[in-house]
């Protein structure tokens, strides 16, 4: 048992040499903090996982191969981001919708505590803001 731990002892000190100037990343497995957000990222995961370039006759890698891997990718990367602007633009519009109606309520109680019933008022406000910021926003 003693001469194992020796040998152990004796093999760990070389990796520790070689270690020594490596930082050692924890296991990602593990992490619970990274989490997938949609499908697209979990396809971008699943591409990086199974990517494999194909070798050349002197050790290096093909470089059309490369090329080719990078487009895919690309694609994968466009794909995650029409996602992304999709929900972002749904996301806007029901915040919109949200903020609307609430303007609308708050108006109406104002109206009704000055006891004023003009509906000019109400309009003059949405018309302080030009279209082409209102529509900036929309973007």
């Amino acid at each position: 048992m003693a001469e194992r731990h020796k040998r152990e002892a004796k093999l760990n000190r070389g990796r520790k040499a070689k270690n020594k100037g490596r930082e050692v990343l924890p296991n990602t497995k593990k992490s619970t903090s990274t989490e997938v957000i949609n499908q697209e990222h979990k396809e971008i995961i699943k591409w990086f996982q199974t990517v494999k370039f194909r070798r050349t006759l002197f050790g290096g890698v093909d470089e059309n191969d490369v090329w080719k891997k990078l487009q895919e990718l690309n694609q994968l990367y466009e794909s995650a981001i029409r996602a992304e602007r999709e929900r972002y633009n749904i996301l806007l519009t029901d915040h919109e919708k949200t903020y609307e109606s609430q303007i609308y309520k708050y108006k109406q109680e104002l109206m009704k505590n000055e006891g004023t019933t003009e509906q000019t008022e109400m309009d003059n406000t949405e018309n302080e803001v030009p279209p082409e910021t209102r529509n900036e926003v929309r973007r």
